[in-house]
């Protein structure tokens, strides 16, 4: 499934997304998507909730060195579902 999706306007008390419950996802793939460091909160957060139900998720992005370091601490400090 493909959706384009606005990660700020998630609803985290929702078991749903796009008509789909949470349970039914098995793969988020996110592909270089962290270039506004004001939206990097807004992507973890989407996706810490659409992974909620074990769904994986596979993150690739451009190494940006002036970004890096909010990026360690938001998505590897704090591990997306205590997974790496």
């Amino acid at each position: 499934m493909y959706t384009k999706f606005d990660w700020s306007q998630t609803d985290p008390k929702s078991d749903e997304f796009c008509g789909h419950r949470l349970d039914a996802i098995d793969y988020i793939l996110v592909s270089d998507c962290l270039y506004y460091e004001q939206s990097v909160q807004h992507l973890y957060d989407t996706i810490e909730w659409l992974s909620s139900k074990g769904a994986q998720v596979l993150l690739s992005y451009e190494d940006r060195d002036d970004k890096q370091p909010l990026i360690d601490k938001i998505f590897f400090e704090r591990r997306i579902g205590q997974q790496v």
